[in-house]
């Protein structure tokens, strides 16, 4: 599977809007998004998952949405941030869902 899907993502801003190392202040961040873009499948899906019970070959170029949900927390020079994403696409009778998601611990330098 190849996915090459954009969005953006609205979020909003809670505690203060600036965080430095000297004020000792945190912030969190809340968002949710939505996209569109193109899929390419091809493979096949084992006969487990199948309704009969044979192999499936796939071979298919799809469009179709994305759904995404952000969160980051900010105190001083570190931070904490969750991002997860859906992408749901149909192909005939078909639907197909993939998502992925990530934890982050960072912290940010001055250069």
């Amino acid at each position: 599977m190849d996915f090459l899907y954009a969005g953006a993502t609205a979020f909003y801003i809670f505690g203060s809007k600036r965080v430095t190392k000297e004020n000792y202040h945190t912030q969190h961040a809340i968002g949710l998004g939505l996209g569109w873009g193109a899929s390419r499948i091809e493979g096949a899906i084992p006969a487990a998952y199948t309704k009969t019970g044979a192999d499936e070959n796939i071979s298919s170029n799809l469009t179709g949405n994305s759904y995404n949900l952000f969160y980051r927390y900010l105190w001083e020079e570190m931070f904490f941030m969750f991002d997860a994403s859906t992408v749901s696409v149909n192909n005939g009778s078909r639907r197909y869902d993939s998502g992925e998601y990530s934890i982050i611990f960072g912290r940010y330098f001055d250069l």
